[in-house]
């Protein structure tokens, strides 16, 4: 509470002891009043102080964050309040996914001429459905994304909202809609934007490339642990959505480089010193991932699907490409884990995913629905995340297939899904650690702060897409 609330009960207790010594004047000694007065002064002052001081009153410590099971509701994560206000400017980002739509405002502070910008923290929520799911209903899906741009325009300075740069990119949910509904789409956002005074431009609203979504997160997670531009610390990033999944690493070894698909290596600008990027993106996040092991086929005709992943009295519904299916379980003829195992190995091979043999021997970081799965399997804590290795989801997935939770009949198929993406797709030993994180510091880890970054870089002349180093 700040100390400002305290003012009108200050002011109430003044009062009262000055009537209180006026009255009582004529028959209280003058040095016992002032010693009252003195006295109750004093008790008031360190009632003040002890409960500002336990409700946080007087300043936010910095890099402070929100308790994990708190509720995020568009405000600062961080807190950086005691630098100039006058230098600070901000950053719109819309992260249109397949299952959700979210919003990041970035607040940065201008570090002068030629230099680039130096970032402070972030404003993060988080709405579902996505987008992509009023592909029949446009006009109802730009609506969707009102209540984020109130939360932008509540932490945003009035003054500064007509400077701030707003973007929205999507993702493979947009991606996978036929054109004519993805444009329609974009477009009723486009509309919805000019409603407001943010900053915008002809490319503000856009699908984004798959590979710019990888190399966007790979970008955010090196920045936000400090080491980027860093090659003896600089870690590979793995991104599992919900309709994509993307692998982004700077290779060192020759056998990687010269395997690798030519599209997949990348020049890319870091500090001055350009680095050889290898990013690529699957169609195979882990709504993907499910619609194909349960026998989606892509222009379905039926609504419902029978899996051995599920126990026979399991059921639930998917959605997935603007669609909803009805998944039923059935009863394995040998082990559920063996059965679902093979069903998503066989979805994860038919997709020629480019092993890569280093991820074996350099540090990755694996991000968004691995991390999630693995706090739900109680494999990290759901705060700090930690680090397993690929054995670990084996595990959990022989766990989840041989006694499944009917409150969460999704986790056997995910669990082997997971597994075999990682060994049968991009080649990790089982015993190879992996680490796992969400928040960095308070701030959340997606390839939103990357692609801020980028804007910038592409449409202002106060940044460049070389952040300063924190």
């Amino acid at each position: 509470m700040p100390l400002i609330a305290f003012l009108p009960l200050i002011a109430a207790v003044f009062l009262a002891v000055f009537m209180y010594t006026q009255i009582s004047s004529r028959n209280r000694p003058r040095d016992s009043q002032g010693k009252l007065l003195g006295f109750i002064i004093v008790v008031l002052l360190v009632v003040v102080l002890i409960f500002s001081g336990y409700s946080g009153a007087f300043s936010w410590p910095q890099r402070a964050t929100l308790p994990e099971d708190s509720s995020i509701t568009g405000e600062w994560i961080t807190s950086n309040s005691d630098l100039d206000s006058e230098k600070k400017f901000y950053g719109i980002m819309f992260d249109a996914g397949s299952t959700g739509s979210r919003i990041h405002v970035f607040e940065f502070v201008d570090q002068g001429e030629g230099k680039p910008p130096k970032y402070l923290r972030e404003a993060f929520e988080e709405i579902k459905p996505g987008l992509s799911s009023f592909a029949e209903t446009p006009e109802k899906g730009a609506k969707s994304l009102v209540e984020l741009l109130e939360i932008a325009n509540r932490v945003i300075p009035e003054k500064q909202r007509a400077e701030t740069w707003v973007a929205l990119k999507a993702t493979a949910g947009l991606r996978a809609l036929p054109s004519t509904q993805s444009e329609a789409l974009l477009n009723e956002v486009k509309l919805l934007f000019d409603k407001y005074e943010f900053k915008k431009s002809s490319d503000s609203v856009q699908i984004m490339e798959g590979v710019d979504e990888g190399k966007f997160s790979w970008f955010s997670v090196n920045f936000l642990a400090n080491v980027l531009g860093d090659a003896d610390r600089m870690v590979g990033v793995m991104d599992l959505g919900g309709g994509s999944t993307q692998v982004t690493f700077i290779p060192s070894s020759k056998v990687t480089l010269s395997s690798a698909p030519v599209e997949y290596l990348v020049n890319t600008d870091i500090f001055g010193k350009t680095h050889k990027l290898y990013t690529h993106s699957y169609p195979l996040g882990l709504m993907a991932g499910r619609y194909k092991i349960i026998g989606g086929k892509g222009e379905d005709s039926e609504s419902s699907f029978s899996s051995v992943c599920f126990t026979p009295e399991g059921e639930d519904k998917l959605k997935f490409n603007n669609k909803e299916f009805t998944i039923k379980g059935s009863e394995p003829e040998s082990s559920r884990y063996d059965e679902c195992s093979a069903l998503a190995k066989a979805v994860v091979v038919s997709e020629n995913i480019h092993k890569i043999e280093e991820v074996n021997t350099r540090p990755f970081w694996i991000i968004s629905y691995y991390y999630d799965r693995a706090v739900d399997s109680k494999l990290i804590d759901a705060t700090e995340g930690g680090r397993l290795k690929v054995q670990d989801y084996i595990d959990s997935a022989v766990r989840e297939c041989g006694n499944p939770n009917p409150q969460t009949p999704w986790h056997c198929m995910d669990l082997c899904f997971i597994s075999s993406l990682l060994q049968d797709g991009f080649g990790f030993n089982a015993a190879t650690e992996v680490t796992l994180r969400k928040r960095i510091e308070g701030n959340e880890i997606s390839w939103a702060l990357g692609a801020m970054f980028d804007w910038f870089g592409r449409h202002d002349d106060v940044a460049s897409a070389a952040p300063a180093a924190r």
